[in-house]
């Protein structure tokens, strides 16, 4: 499981994850609902650690689900955002 840091953000939150394998790579972040609110990333990644930087705009502070997803894996990390 992946932290988001910092937990209390002020305009940008940092989200760190890893990948076993060198792929095409989604991020996507949803609501408590299981609605898309962003798309962080659609690209090719080499295996290893990688980290996006997420600028929430106009979004409350909450609890959110950040999906990752390479190939035909998927995890999801919740991320709490508080501002």
């Amino acid at each position: 499981i992946c932290t988001a840091y910092p937990n209390m953000f002020n305009g940008t939150v940092t989200i760190p994850y890893r990948i076993p394998i060198s792929g095409n790579v989604n991020v996507i972040v949803y609501d408590s609902f299981g609605r898309e609110l962003s798309l962080l990333a659609n690209d090719f990644k080499p295996s290893g650690s990688h980290q996006i930087t997420w600028m929430p705009e106009s979004i409350p502070s909450g609890t959110y689900m950040v999906n990752v997803g390479l190939v035909n894996s998927i995890s999801l990390v919740p991320v709490t955002l508080t501002k």
